[in-house]
């Protein structure tokens, strides 16, 4: 009896010993925050030549440009076009490689409209859409710039059209609004009118087309001013009839178009608009009622919406009047930053693109002053830094920058106007751009519809734009295309490969090393970071925390229940198994100090 005492309490020692000894030596183990070091960021301006913007080629024209550039393969020659108009009442079709003008096609008064590509007679080739201060709509060929149909407004069209189904018909219709506050609804194939609606005020804005009220049809959102009064409003109008669905007061002159998206992750879609006075207002596009507001020193152009710090929220991009970029968390409203500009007059939208091959967003705006003739392109990273400042003596900016890949070069170019010109921007061959485009300046969508809604750039929400997740391979409505719980946009801003569910190969998905504060793109298996005696791959395979000792805070080490064939994520498995064995222990004692008794 007392040899049987003795081995069980040398085995309990045992047992207690071995809590704690690590089987690994992990001082070289690299910590995972190393995945979030972004590349070191130099600021370059227009005075550093080997770092610099290129001009890859301008086009002029005869009036001043406002109108964003807008790009699409005309003719179907798997080149990408340049289209554009100007105050001169022209709009121009140019070759994206060289800017070389294709044609231009000539309306009987200023152009300050963007014009919109779409498939309008179901042709598959894309037809061009634009507006004119002469009052009517214009559908012309995209290959020749031929007149394929025109429609006479009430007034002058400053604002630029929108394209959506918004019959379920199959083909998109157009959506402009007038000077005298008219709504128009055209048949895309014919410019038949499918509605009209008075509103307040004057239209200069351009409307947005979203289902903001999840009744499977799109409604048609747009804004409107009252200059004499400096009040400006927000409407909601049924895309199938026109009819108001619901409006708001802002109180002072708008300046920018309503942009849409799903802030909060909620299911449902915010409405994003600014005064020219001093807010950002985000409203519930199903009732109108007011989600936030922030103060911003006025809103001059068209926010951008995307997720620029990589942490899964929607932010909101604005320029305000006080000359400063400003970036807002989509869900409050909170400024997460503000960059000053020197340039007197920031008009341009900005748009959102990776520009220095980081596999994340930066963002590009435009600026320039009226008085002294100045022009700059900014370039900021996600964090306000300025990348770079590009300036020049060329006027003003009116236009928003757009990005593509004009030339197949495999590199990013941006295309904007500037004063009289159209100028395409390369990089230098020392300084890589990525490929991914979020958020297209003015136009917002990547294909040009000016639809500015989130639901149509990136329907699964995983911060990578349809556009992008082409180029990448994943799907475009599959929030994780490779099911290892991290989105897609997640996993490609931050190096991991979002079509491999363990990027790194050690056996262990990318989302549980990430959830668990390892590192994804290092083989870690076979390190124990919690000394318990199983490596990272084990407590992967047995449910357990690695870098908690005791998962399930019973007393015992993770390594040892699984060595003794207890659960570790069980309290009571271990305790009920080391209680039995002290109740045997305290059993065995009580009789052998009873019997030693005895013989006394």
């Amino acid at each position: 009896m007392r040899k049987l005492l003795i081995l069980l309490t040398l085995l309990i020692v045992l047992i207690i010993g071995t809590r704690g000894k690590s089987l690994i030596n992990h001082n070289d183990y690299p910590n995972s925050n190393s995945l979030y070091i972004k590349k070191e960021k130099r600021m370059i301006s227009s005075t550093d030549a080997d770092q610099s913007l290129i001009v890859l080629w301008k086009y002029s024209t005869k009036g001043s440009i406002e109108s964003t550039p807008t790009l699409g393969d005309l003719d179907a020659d798997g080149k990408i076009e340049v289209v554009v108009s100007s105050w001169d009442g022209f709009v121009y079709a140019l070759n994206g490689e060289d800017g070389s003008l294709l044609w231009k096609y000539k309306t009987n008064d200023t152009i300050f409209s963007s014009p919109v590509l779409g498939d309008l007679d179901e042709d598959k080739k894309l037809e061009i859409v634009i507006s004119s201060c002469d009052g009517f709509v214009y559908a012309l060929n995209g290959e020749d710039g031929s007149l394929l149909w025109k429609y006479k407004t009430s007034g002058a069209i400053g604002s630029s059209p929108a394209l959506g189904d918004i019959n379920g018909d199959g083909t998109p219709e157009i959506i402009v609004g007038d000077c005298n506050g008219f709504v128009y609804a055209l048949n895309g194939k014919n410019g038949h009118l499918l509605w009209m609606r008075k509103i307040n005020g004057e239209i200069s804005l351009s409307p947005t087309l979203a289902d903001v009220n999840n009744d499977s049809t799109l409604e048609v959102v747009i804004g409107s001013s009252i200059i004499e009064n400096r009040d400006g409003f927000v409407h909601v109008l049924n895309g199938i009839d026109g009819n108001l669905l619901w409006e708001y007061e802002i109180g002072s002159n708008l300046k920018c178009s309503p942009v849409v998206g799903d802030l909060d992750a909620d299911g449902n879609l915010e409405i994003i608009i600014g005064n020219s006075y001093n807010c950002v207002y985000v409203f519930n596009g199903e009732d109108g009622s007011i989600v936030w507001e922030s103060k911003a020193n006025g809103v001059c152009c068209t926010p951008a919406l995307g997720d620029i710090n990589n942490d899964g929220i929607i932010d909101v991009i604005i320029v305000n009047n006080a000359e400063f970029l400003c970036a807002l968390n989509g869900k409050d409203g909170n400024v997460l930053w503000n960059t000053t500009t020197v340039a007197y007059h920031c008009g341009s939208s900005p748009a959102l693109a990776d520009v220095d091959n980081d596999n994340r967003l930066e963002i590009i705006v435009g600026g320039g002053s009226l008085i002294h003739w100045y022009t700059y392109i900014y370039i900021v990273d996600e964090n306000g830094q300025m990348l770079l400042e590009w300036f020049t003596f060329a006027g003003p900016i009116w236009s928003s920058p757009v990005v593509w890949d004009l030339d197949n070069d495999g590199r990013l170019e941006i295309i904007i106007g500037i004063n009289k010109c159209v100028y395409a921007f390369d990089f230098p061959k020392n300084r890589d751009s990525g490929f991914r485009i979020y958020w297209q300046g003015f136009h917002g969508d990547p294909y040009f519809y000016s639809e500015r809604c989130l639901s149509f750039i990136d329907p699964d929400k995983d911060m990578l734009s349809t556009y992008s997740e082409k180029i990448v391979g994943t799907d475009p409505a599959d929030f994780d295309s490779d099911d290892d719980s991290l989105s897609d946009g997640w996993e490609f801003a931050n190096g991991l490969n979002p079509l491999n569910n363990d990027s790194d190969g050690d056996g262990m998905p990318d989302g549980w090393e990430v959830n668990n504060s390892l590192n994804p793109l290092y083989n870690d298996s076979g390190i124990d970071l919690d000394n318990d005696g199983l490596t990272n791959f084990e407590e992967y395979i047995y449910g357990t925390n690695p870098n908690d000792f005791d998962s399930d805070n019973d007393g015992f080490s993770d390594g040892l229940e699984v060595y003794i064939g207890t659960d570790p994520n069980n309290f009571w498995s271990s305790s009920l198994i080391f209680g039995l064995i002290f109740i045997i222990i305290t059993t065995i004692i009580y009789f052998v100090i009873r019997k030693r008794k005895s013989k006394k």
